[in-house]
């Protein structure tokens, strides 16, 4: 199986590696999640 990914801008890409996400308003919400995430993860290991 063969995956392509469609940017929105319309360019089709064979992977994502080493691409950056541009931080825009409709990614806003992906970074943050990511950031929570991250956050959450460093708490649990510094109470471990």
């Amino acid at each position: 199986m063969k995956v392509t990914h469609v940017l929105k801008d319309g360019t089709r890409m064979d992977s994502m590696k080493g691409y950056i996400i541009p931080y825009r308003d409709d990614t806003k919400k992906i970074y943050r999640a990511i950031v929570k995430a991250a956050l959450a993860t460093k708490d649990k290991e510094k109470s471990a």
